[in-house]
């Protein structure tokens, strides 16, 4: 079984959903089209009884560049009443927060870099599986922003706040080994997709109703206060990102 989208594709087989970004180019960067799809295809999946695990990855060569600094619904918005500007705003903050509150476990399978809000969609997962080659850039300081998207609570409960803080104000790329050591990566292997698929089966092979309730209690636990720290963190973005500052800054960035 297969949905229909333009920027994504999900399939179905055996109880397991596959869920890849991949918008043919742009080093999968992030849309508003493709937030509004992925938003769309993890609804789908919140209301299906049949699947009971999901892998979220993106080619072979980038899971995701972060969000599209050329989209111009999500930059040329000037014109935009405030409350149009924060409902654009607050469009991957939910969408991570619908990823996370999936009944069914989800796994991030890491080909390349994950950059910005790529790396705040795999957080939004239960675990994550990089290749080798991968590495994961929080670069949001460097472009005159604040993260958003409800990773900031995601990534300290992760790591700490030291390697929060370290990782956040220095814009360090992790390579694989190094995500692995600071508890954003559970495994790095040759073929991510594939350890993720093999896992997604073994959910998927246990009784369905203890896996959604151990999830649920997990998460229950483990993010009962983000919350109250992250709620307005889009409106912090915003701030930041209005300043002239951040203007100049995206201007002179560069992905590589």
């Amino acid at each position: 079984m297969q949905s229909e989208f333009e920027t994504i594709s999900l399939t179905r087989e055996d109880n397991v959903a596959l869920l890849r970004i991949d918008r043919g180019g742009s080093m999968n960067a992030i849309s508003q089209k493709m937030i509004r799809e992925l938003t769309a295809a993890v609804r789908e999946l919140q209301d299906d009884g049949e699947t009971k695990a999901v892998v979220i990855t993106g080619t072979s060569k980038v899971f995701s560049a972060g969000i599209d600094l050329k989209d111009p619904e999500k930059w040329a918005d000037t014109e935009l009443d405030l409350a149009q500007r924060r409902e654009i705003a607050y469009r991957g903050a939910k969408l991570c927060s619908e990823i996370e509150a999936l009944p069914q476990i989800t796994i991030a399978a890491i080909s390349g870099p994950a950059i910005g809000a790529g790396v705040a969609i795999t957080l939004a997962c239960d675990w994550r599986i990089m290749h080798p080659d991968a590495y994961l850039w929080l670069p949001e300081i460097k472009i005159g922003l604040s993260l958003s998207w409800g990773g900031v609570p995601r990534l300290t409960a992760l790591v700490g706040p030291s390697k929060a803080k370290r990782v956040l104000t220095l814009c360090e790329k992790l390579p694989a080994d190094e995500a692995m050591n600071f508890g954003l990566a559970d495994y790095v292997d040759s073929d991510p997709v594939a350890l993720a698929m093999k896992q997604a089966r073994q959910v998927a092979g246990m009784p369905p109703v203890p896996v959604a309730m151990s999830k649920e209690a997990v998460n229950a636990v483990a993010n009962a206060l983000h919350r109250s720290i992250g709620f307005a963190d889009s409106d912090q973005g915003l701030l930041c990102r209005d300043s002239a500052s951040a203007s100049d800054a995206r201007a002179n960035f560069s992905r590589k």
